[in-house]
């Protein structure tokens, strides 16, 4: 199977679609996708996604502390398992109970991923 068709294989209809598809021009708000209004809804945070050269890169903003990161994602090329960059813009209003692995650059894998949000959430619970 080709590897560009594996990859459209793994992106739901929902988030193909263009801000034309909906109707709006550019600038005006929407909601691009079902999928990942739902992400965002399950994880209480506000994600956007970008393509560069590298790879994806995700942003996530907590609201109501002002905590936002970036993840982005990686494949070494050399490596076969794609990994995640996690980097910190902001810790807003968490800055005295964020933990220090939080204040750092770190890489971890995909499989980590559930444990990354896991951690991360118990932090921002207590921030509520």
């Amino acid at each position: 199977m080709m590897e560009s068709h594996k990859e459209d294989m793994l992106v739901p209809n929902c988030c193909r679609r263009t801000k034309a598809d909906f109707g709006f021009e550019s600038g005006k708000s929407y909601s691009p996708c079902a999928f990942h209004t739902l992400v965002e809804l399950l994880v209480g945070m506000k994600f956007s996604v970008e393509h560069h050269s590298e790879g994806l890169c995700v942003t996530v903003t907590h609201q109501m502390s002002g905590y936002s990161f970036t993840l982005s994602w990686v494949r070494d090329k050399e490596e076969a398992e794609q990994e995640l960059v996690y980097q910190v813009f902001s810790l807003g209003t968490i800055e005295g109970i964020a933990k220090q692995w939080m204040k750092e650059d770190i890489v971890f894998s995909l499989a980590m991923c559930p444990v990354f949000f896991d951690r991360l959430s118990k932090v921002l619970v207590f921030n509520k």
